[in-house]
């Protein structure tokens, strides 16, 4: 009976060391919390070396005053990292390109801010040296509802068939 007791305790001391490993390494925080376009904001999750996805999707639609051009997006940001990260959007517009910035984000910060988005893809990453070559990047596509684009598509796919 000694030894059945003895291997459960190890089993049991083996679970734990495993899950607090995961924890401390970030890994059942980001499975607890989703990255991406969630509930109407972009939520991103800085950490060694990712934003916690590689692209979202967006239908300018869902924004909030998704009749202007641009319509505004709300992005939450956190560092669930161990070093400081920001998030920069890259915005190419026929004027030239501009950038939206947060501050450096230390640790288990975070902010929330929103920005006025066209129809268009975006470049996303950490400004900090070397920190996008590494992983730290991503990609916001902005476009016309889903519906919207499979309308499009049908429409596209008929023609040249005389309409039959």
């Amino acid at each position: 009976m000694y030894k059945i007791i003895k291997s459960k305790n190890f089993a049991i001391l083996l679970v734990v060391t495993i899950l607090a490993g995961l924890l401390l390494s970030g890994s059942l925080v980001a499975i607890a919390q989703e990255a991406g376009y969630v509930d109407g904001t972009l939520e991103v999750r800085l950490s060694e070396w990712s934003l916690g996805f590689d692209e979202a999707v967006v239908n300018r639609t869902d924004l909030a005053d998704s009749t202007t051009i641009g319509a505004e997006l709300s992005v939450h940001v956190v560092n669930e990292g161990s070093f400081d990260h920001n998030l920069t959007i890259k915005i190419e517009t026929a004027g030239g390109e501009y950038y939206v910035r947060t501050k450096l984000l230390k640790p288990g910060e975070e902010t929330t801010f929103a920005v006025s988005l066209p129809m268009g893809e975006y470049e996303l990453y950490c400004s900090l040296a070397g920190h996008a070559g590494q992983g730290m990047e991503g990609t916001l596509v902005v476009q016309e509802s889903a519906e919207t684009e499979d309308m499009n598509q049908d429409e596209e796919e008929d023609e040249g068939y005389g309409g039959y």
